[in-house]
């Protein structure tokens, strides 16, 4: 399973990139979700990547739906902190992104946020 990212650098143009497989999006969302805590008090980000998992299925979307159910926070609360934070409100905003669509956000050490969208339902 491949998904698709897209990505603005700094001139604010998107460029879609291919994601290698799911087990990196899992491995990803495992070890580097940000809570709503998190998002509300986070530090600036380099870039914000926005990768959809609308192709999830079969036993990945069962292990990812049960990773989300898992994550310190709900989507509710997650989406309700990325509106009081200016810059993951701008961010998405710019890419547009409706934070309705946003499932969970990870960080990663070289200051990529990642925007997992549209989590399909079993």
């Amino acid at each position: 399973m491949a998904g698709v990212i897209a990505s603005a650098g700094g001139t604010g143009a998107l460029q879609a990139q291919t994601l290698p497989v799911a087990r990196d999006i899992i491995v990803d969302l495992r070890e580097n979700s940000l809570s709503a805590e998190e998002i509300r008090g986070s530090q600036p980000f380099r870039t914000m990547e926005i990768v959809s998992l609308a192709d999830f299925e079969g036993r990945e979307l069962q292990v990812l739906q049960d990773i989300l159910r898992n994550t310190e926070d709900g989507f509710a609360e997650v989406r309700t902190a990325m509106e009081a934070n200016e810059m993951f409100e701008a961010a998405l905003r710019e890419r547009n992104v409706p934070i309705s669509d946003v499932t969970a956000a990870t960080y990663s050490a070289d200051g990529i946020v990642t925007v997992y969208t549209n989590v399909p339902s079993p």
